[in-house]
């Protein structure tokens, strides 16, 4: 309701806009996806963890590795997308060299979708470790690495640092006769391995990390942030109407909208449905936590696995997404929407049954 009562708001705003409208239907039509999505899988694996584990990992490495067909045929990201133009499939991508650009056809948009298999896939190493889940683990940790993506890689390192605090909390008395030691010290080797593959790549990625001041890319997302703000100040209270923004960027940054998800948010719907968002997502919040605090003696697993991906939409929301557009991206915002229903219908189901 609140999407098409912001929409048709932008309408009488600015004059109709077809396109506008569409975005509008796509994204309602995404999340419905996602939550049927996530009761399918409920329906399909219930409480088994393990087995949802599975499915989600194994799908996201067969995504993985046709992105490594992709990244080792075409180092200029330009001439894949001129192959596609010749089988009529018309992709405007930007120009990426030596770039992990994934089945996404974006390095960016990757690496923050990278860490969703990368819980399923630790979560699942936990449960029963086994050298097969170390070597996909290890394939997209350098897939994410490859990806070069500032945002993406500082992502998945957050992941990973939330599961060595993880362990060190349960393990902190016997770290020392803990196999973890020689795990991190093979990370460190298959770090130096990954940089050794495109030393070049990786020079380059160090060196718009130092002069992040001076980068091209920063100072285009620092300007789409200004633009974004200069149009909010134009329309504080309810906005310029759900992606009735592309209207107003179109002409100035050539995309169709700004680069911070949060920002394109409030400039869409304004301050007052966005103070609304913000207080539904809090009570959201403060009830799943809750939740899977409620079956922490019951089901361990759903708990620790609940708890992470939790931490990863945070981190998401206040960090990854004012990079890139990620969360009203179709192939992050309908598997997420899924995760989520997923574990809340496991939740419910488990202190329905109490066990």
């Amino acid at each position: 309701m609140v999407l098409f009562a912001s929409s048709f708001y932008g309408a009488i705003l600015n004059k109709f806009d077809f396109g506008s409208t569409l975005y509008s239907v796509r994204l309602i039509l995404m999340i419905l996806a996602g939550i049927q999505m996530g009761e399918l899988f409920f329906k399909k694996f219930g409480c088994a963890i393990e087995n949802f584990y599975r499915y989600i990992s194994s799908l996201y490495f067969v995504l993985t590795i046709l992105g490594f067909g992709i990244y080792f045929v075409f180092r200029h990201s330009t001439e894949f997308w001129q192959v596609l133009a010749g089988i009529g499939i018309i992709f405007g991508g930007d120009p990426h060299i030596g770039r992990y650009v994934s089945v996404y056809f974006d390095p960016n948009y990757f690496a923050a979708i990278g860490s969703i298999p990368f819980i399923t896939m630790y979560r699942l190493n936990c449960l029963g470790p086994s050298i097969r889940t170390v070597i996909k683990l290890s394939i997209l940790s350098l897939s994410v690495w490859l990806s070069w993506s500032r945002s993406g890689i500082a992502t998945f390192f957050f992941m990973a640092v939330y599961f060595f605090v993880e362990w060190f909390m349960q393990n902190r008395m016997r770290i020392l006769k803990n196999k973890w030691l020689f795990n991190i010290c093979g990370g460190l080797v298959f770090f130096a391995v990954a940089l050794a593959i495109r030393f070049d790549d990786a020079f380059r990625f160090f060196s718009k990390l130092i002069h992040t001041r001076t980068d091209g890319t920063a100072f285009a997302r620092w300007d789409s942030f200004k633009l974004g703000l200069a149009i909010l100040s134009d329309y504080p209270l309810f906005g310029v109407g759900y992606n009735y923004l592309r209207l107003f960027v179109k002409g100035i940054l050539g995309g169709s909208s700004v680069d911070s998800s949060v920002l394109a948010t409030v400039v869409n719907f304004g301050l007052i449905p966005s103070s609304l968002f913000v207080v539904m997502f809090v009570v959201w919040s403060v009830n799943f936590i809750s939740s899977y605090n409620s079956i922490k003696e019951k089901d361990k697993e759903v708990f620790l696995s609940s708890r992470a991906f939790f931490a990863y939409l945070l981190f998401v929301i206040i960090f990854t997404c004012h990079f890139n557009n990620v969360l009203y991206y179709q192939f992050w915002l309908v598997p997420v929407v899924a995760i989520f229903t997923y574990y809340s219908l496991c939740i419910k189901q488990i202190k329905k049954l109490g066990y």
